[in-house]
C-alpha cells in the first residue's frame, strides 16, 4: 500500500504551489525510505540477493514516480493557472472595449440630438439682434453666439472621438489647457471659484493626454471645490521635462 503515497503527491501537485509540492514529494520519499529501513529486520529470511534487488528496485521506482509526478503535474498546473489568468485578463479587456464602444455610441447620439436645439437658439439669437439693436442686447447675443460656437466645437470633438477620427490622447498646448480649465469653471459659476496661479509655466509646451487629461483634472478640481470651506488654489508650474499641477482645498 506504499504507493498510496503517490496519490497524496499527485493531489498536492495539482492544488499547491511548486515549493509545497516538492515538500510533499520529499516527505513521501522519506516515509518510504524510513518504512523500508524499519521493516527490513522483519524479513531477514527473505533477504536473498534477488529479493534485496527487488526491494531496491521498488524504492527506485517509487522515487522516480514521485519526482516525475511532482515535476510534470506541478508544471501542468502552473500552465493552467497562467492560462486562466490570461483568459480572465482577456475577458476584462473585452468588457472594457465594449464599454468604450457603448460610450462612443452614446456620445455620437447625444451630439446628434443637441444639434437641433443649438441651431434653434442660434436662429432665435439672430432674430433678437434684428429686433433689438441696443448695445446691451447686442452684447448678450454676442455672448450667446460665442457659447453656441464653443458648444459646437466641443460636439465636433466628441464626434471625432466617437468615430475614432481623433485620438483622445492627442497632445494639448499648456496655454490652451489652462484657458479651458478657467473657462469651464467660470461658465459653471463654481463656488468657491478656483484661483489659478501659473508660475513661470512654459505655456507653449504640450501636455500628453489631451481631452482625457483635461476632464480628469476637472474632476479633481470639482472634488476640491466640494470639499473646500473657503478657497481652492490650483498652482501650475512647468520645467523642460515636467508640468506640476497642485490642487489645494
Amino acid at each position: 500500500f506504499i504507493y498510496y503515497l503517490l496519490v497524496i503527491i499527485a493531489i498536492s501537485a495539482s492544488i499547491f504551489r511548486e515549493k509545497m509540492v516538492w515538500m510533499f514529494c520529499s516527505s513521501g520519499i522519506f516515509a518510504y525510505t524510513t518504512l523500508m529501513y524499519l521493516d527490513a529486520n522483519q524479513h531477514m529470511a527473505h533477504m536473498t540477493s534477488d529479493f534485496r534487488s527487488h526491494l531496491f528496485g521498488m524504492w527506485i521506482n517509487f522515487v522516480g514516480s514521485a519526482i516525475l509526478i511532482s515535476f510534470f503535474i506541478s508544471r501542468l498546473t502552473a500552465t493552467l493557472r497562467n492560462r486562466e489568468r490570461a483568459l480572465a485578463q482577456a475577458r476584462e479587456e473585452i468588457l472594457k472595449n465594449e464599454q468604450l464602444i457603448g460610450i462612443g455610441t452614446l456620445a455620437a447620439s447625444t451630439v446628434h440630438s443637441f444639434g437641433t436645439p443649438l441651431s434653434t437658439i442660434a436662429m432665435a439669437t439672430d432674430e433678437i439682434e434684428v429686433l433689438h439693436t441696443d448695445n446691451d442686447t447686442l452684447d448678450c447675443t454676442t455672448m450667446i453666439k460665442t457659447q453656441i460656437e464653443r458648444c459646437k466645437n466641443t460636439m465636433m470633438k466628441l464626434t471625432s472621438l466617437a468615430n475614432h477620427k481623433e485620438s483622445p490622447y492627442q497632445n494639448i498646448m499648456l496655454e490652451l489647457f489652462i484657458a479651458e480649465l478657467q473657462e469651464h469653471f467660470i461658465l459653471m459659476n463654481a463656488d468657491p471659484m478656483p484661483v489659478f496661479n501659473v508660475n513661470d509655466a512654459k505655456l507653449k509646451s504640450f501636455l500628453p493626454g489631451g481631452v482625457l487629461l483635461l476632464h480628469a483634472i476637472i474632476n479633481l478640481i470639482d472634488n476640491a471645490i466640494q470639499a473646500a470651506k473657503t478657497q481652492v488654489d490650483i498652482t501650475i508650474d512647468s520645467s523642460e521635462t515636467s508640468v506640476d499641477i497642485i490642487i489645494e482645498d
